[in-house]
């Protein structure tokens, strides 16, 4: 695996070895996008893995894979030790995250300090007649603590949909303005193609920004799978603090209560 490491991330190119990525490929869970709407994410999470049933029931190769995300995850955090040291007041330590025995399923385990799930999703077609994004420069949950995304490109599927780092210039000015377009605050940090088997690792903070690229209409599914590792609510603190009021506060809330759908 080849890998560059940046300041909160890493992304590597053919991260599953060509059997696993072959194997989870051709048993990747199929969506209906019948009437979905242009460019929208969709995955499911493991909770809903044994709702399926018949023959949309998840393959065991998805199974195996989920089992060792434990491990994954305590063994790539000491890569950004530093970072989540110095957030002392999180409810959590370095030791606490490098211990697999305090990982439990998101959606079903309540008593884990950390909770994992294994979201295998896609970007519907673009079908409006004009290239979009389907995100913009944006943070993620503060819940959450690591992020891998791994890309299930088709050969035929033309360019576009690539995954971009930001490096934000003045946060204080930016959630002060509260305005949708950063362009003036940012500066692109880095940028990883959307292709098969390349994938992208990164520590959730306030400075950890990133966007999709535009896709143009088509018939394809932008297929990305989400792997990811939050702190419990209920034991632990988030990650980092969204300002009160802010722009981000509200996406959140909107952004949670969106994902309720799926």
């Amino acid at each position: 695996m080849s890998k560059q490491k940046f300041k909160w991330g890493a992304v590597a190119i053919n991260f599953f070895s060509d059997d696993v990525y072959s194997e989870l490929y051709a048993n990747y869970p199929s969506f209906n996008t019948t009437g979905a709407p242009s460019n929208v994410r969709v995955q499911y999470s493991m909770r809903d893995w044994s709702r399926f049933g018949g023959d949309q029931d998840m393959a065991p190769i998805w199974y195996v894979l989920a089992s060792n995300v434990p491990d994954f995850f305590s063994n790539v955090v000491h890569f950004f030790k530093d970072e989540i040291e110095i957030n002392k007041d999180a409810g959590y330590s370095y030791k606490d995250l490098a211990d697999p025995a305090n990982y439990g399923i998101r959606g079903i385990d309540t008593d884990k300090l950390f909770l994992y799930d294994v979201q295998p999703g896609i970007n519907t077609p673009v079908t409006t007649g004009l290239a979009s994004s389907v995100r913009g420069i944006h943070l993620d949950n503060p819940l959450e603590l690591f992020a891998l995304l791994v890309y299930f490109k088709d050969d035929s599927d033309p360019q576009g949909g690539d995954l971009e780092f930001w490096h934000c210039q003045n946060n204080e000015s930016l959630v002060r303005r509260g305005k949708a377009d950063y362009s003036g605050d940012f500066e692109r940090i880095g940028k990883l193609a959307y292709e098969k088997n390349v994938a992208a690792l990164f520590y959730n903070t306030d400075k950890s920004f990133h966007a999709v690229t535009e896709r143009r209409p088509g018939e394809y599914n932008r297929n990305l799978l989400n792997i990811i590792l939050e702190v419990n609510p209920v034991l632990c603190n988030e990650t980092f603090k969204l300002p009160e009021n802010s722009f981000f506060t509200r996406l959140k809330y909107k952004i949670l209560s969106y994902a309720k759908v799926f």
